[in-house]
């Protein structure tokens, strides 16, 4: 069985409970002439992305977790095929190109691209394009016949970037904020990591594709059990990591502690729930995890300067 998604169509948006895809498949414009295209899935079947970019844009390509067969063609070039794998990541600037992404049945994919006109690109960098690639340069110039495809290797930094996309914790107009900010950081990253430097630190540990995968179960573990979350040793046996790996790996991939990310999330979940007006602050408790009403609120308090009784009142 083959599952096909045209992702200049009308996608399944995240929590879309009738998408046959567990999780989301996301696209979406976050300013005019900047659009940010979401895939965070696991499925039984293989996937098949159709894709098309008619407009002149730089495309950033991001693949945190999976296994990806691409094949690319471009009017009046030869058709390219090319494989990736978690970790890979590449800026492309290749007009009038159109193909086809594979994702293997029974995979787990979370993916990243921006797209982005280079008018906008020179805007960003006060519009002289120093310091770009020549390639790139001359499309923020404006000459359309120039071509550009380079891929590499995510850095740290880009992949805790792309994880807090993919993990934005904002909702509403915020999210749209929170994502606009992150895929600027993610572009600056990219571009300075192509850019020539007298002298580079040394580099640091990468985390592989299976440590992501893992890491990232262990999160929904955490998050999933909240009420009575595993001890760090049993979530590290459970996801088949030493604990100082896992510790490690969450300080790497999420910018925080394993117990750091459940807190912000029962924080997160607290204030939906108060927003949602149907609970008690005594039940908003319980449900976060909190077995003492009193704890909870000097712990809501602390974190967003305010008691829960008083929330939204």
């Amino acid at each position: 069985m083959k599952m096909e998604i045209d992702i200049d169509a009308d996608v399944p948006a995240r929590d879309d409970e009738a998408s046959p895809l567990r999780e989301w498949v996301e696209e979406m414009e976050i300013r005019p002439g900047l659009k940010l295209s979401l895939l965070h899935f696991n499925s039984d079947s293989e996937v098949v992305v159709r894709f098309k970019v008619e407009q002149l844009k730089i495309v950033f390509g991001f693949l945190l977790i999976g296994e990806a067969d691409c094949m690319l063609h471009q009017r009046r070039k030869q058709t390219m095929n090319t494989k990736a794998s978690g970790g890979y990541c590449g800026i492309s600037y290749l007009p009038e190109i159109q193909g086809l992404t594979h994702y293997p049945a029974g995979s787990s994919v979370a993916a990243l691209h921006i797209g982005l006109e280079p008018e906008l690109l020179g805007d960003m960098v006060s519009g002289t394009g120093d310091g770009l690639p020549p390639e790139l340069r001359h499309a923020v110039e404006g000459k359309k016949d120039s071509t550009f495809w380079r891929p590499g290797i995510m850095t740290n930094a880009m992949q805790l970037a792309v994880n807090q996309i993919l993990c934005c914790p904002c909702h509403g107009p915020m999210r749209r904020m929170y994502l606009e900010s992150k895929a600027i950081e993610l572009m600056a990253l990219q571009l300075g990591h192509y850019t020539p430097h007298k002298k580079r630190p040394a580099k640091p540990e990468i985390l592989n594709s299976q440590d992501i995968e893992r890491l990232h179960a262990a999160r929904e573990l955490i998050l999933t059990n909240r009420q009575n979350p595993p001890s760090l040793n049993q979530l590290a046996r459970d996801v088949g990591l030493n604990e100082f790996k896992l510790k490690k790996g969450f300080r790497r991939l999420f910018g925080n502690t394993v117990f750091g990310c459940l807190h912000d999330h029962r924080m997160g979940e607290a204030r939906r729930m108060l927003d949602e007006g149907e609970l008690s602050v005594k039940e908003v408790a319980w449900m976060i995890g909190y077995r003492d009403s009193h704890s909870f609120s000097d712990a809501f308090m602390k974190y967003f300067g305010i008691r829960p009784s008083r929330y939204g009142h």
